[in-house]
């Protein structure tokens, strides 16, 4: 549980926010790939890569809430991520979940 109350929020609106900087989409009308939501379909990394490098950024939900701070913690957590075909077994509590990150980290 994050300790900003506002955290689940901001990273929602984040994934709202469009590409072209002209706001949220709060409806869910505009295709994903106008969104933010769209770069998360790209391997972790390359996702870090675009946003720190996308006009938007400084405008983020994220970032406004957290700043440098946050683009940090992304770009250490995108290269634990797998980027090869390796899923964990099925994973269904917490207690398994903090096993494999244990592992990747």
């Amino acid at each position: 549980m994050h300790k900003d109350p506002n955290f689940s929020t901001n990273v929602r609106r984040t994934t709202q926010t469009l590409l072209d900087g002209s706001g949220l989409d709060l409806t869910g009308s505009s295709p994903i790939s106008c969104l933010v939501a769209g770069l998360l379909r790209a391997p972790a990394p390359q996702f870090v890569y675009l946003i720190q490098r996308h006009a938007i950024l400084k405008s983020l939900p994220m970032y406004t809430a957290y700043g440098d701070a946050w683009i940090a913690t992304i770009e250490e957590r995108s290269r634990i991520c797998c980027v090869d075909d390796w899923e964990p077994d099925n994973i269904s509590d917490l207690t398994q979940a903090k096993a494999v990150l244990a592992l990747l980290s």
